[in-house]
């Protein structure tokens, strides 16, 4: 959502879920992103901010230009800068952020129906392939849940039976199916 005096008296925007931004450079009137957890403080630049409240990690990638970072949990913590082609990874449970060199460009692949996980948790995983799919899925245990995966997926051309399958296929976990409600474990 936008601030009411945004683009006049200021260019503030409040998030909830991921957006891919693509911001004009003004001195004068930075451009402000504020999710639950992280308020992202720009001059012109290109980045992806991801915040679903239901995730585990809420993660910024940058594209380009230059991009501040303060936890709302931890205000008066030391702001996280990111270059181009880093991404910050805040962990909502601990409140860490941890800073990854990666291909940023990857991160806005969404807005063409590629999924792209890259050392993502298989519970954040789950959270995205709900919101694709309108399923609902149960992670039988914690430990399950924490388990880190890469790939990347096209959510327009497969069935989410041809995404389970390959998940499974390469860890150590299965799938079971009823209806609109999916079972890892």
């Amino acid at each position: 959502s936008w601030s009411q005096g945004f683009g006049l008296s200021d260019r503030n925007v409040t998030l909830r879920g991921e957006c891919y931004f693509e911001v004009a450079h003004d001195e004068a009137l930075p451009f402000v992103v504020t999710s639950d957890h992280l308020a992202v403080r720009v001059l012109g630049t290109r980045f992806d901010f991801r915040d679903y409240p239901n995730d585990m990690e809420a993660s910024v990638s940058l594209v380009e230009g230059k991009v501040s970072l303060v936890s709302l949990r931890d205000p008066e913590r030391a702001e996280k800068y990111l270059s181009p082609g880093q991404q910050v990874i805040y962990d909502k449970q601990s409140g860490s952020m941890r800073i990854d060199t990666n291909d940023a460009e990857n991160a806005s692949l969404w807005t063409q129906g590629v999924l792209f996980f890259d050392e993502v948790t298989l519970y954040d995983i789950a959270r995205e392939l709900e919101r694709c799919y309108n399923v609902k899925i149960h992670i039988s245990d914690e430990q399950l849940s924490r388990l880190r995966i890469y790939g990347n997926f096209h959510s327009r051309e497969q069935q989410i039976e041809n995404i389970l399958d390959l998940l499974t296929a390469t860890h150590n976990f299965r799938y079971r199916i009823s209806g609109h409600e999916i079972t890892l474990y």
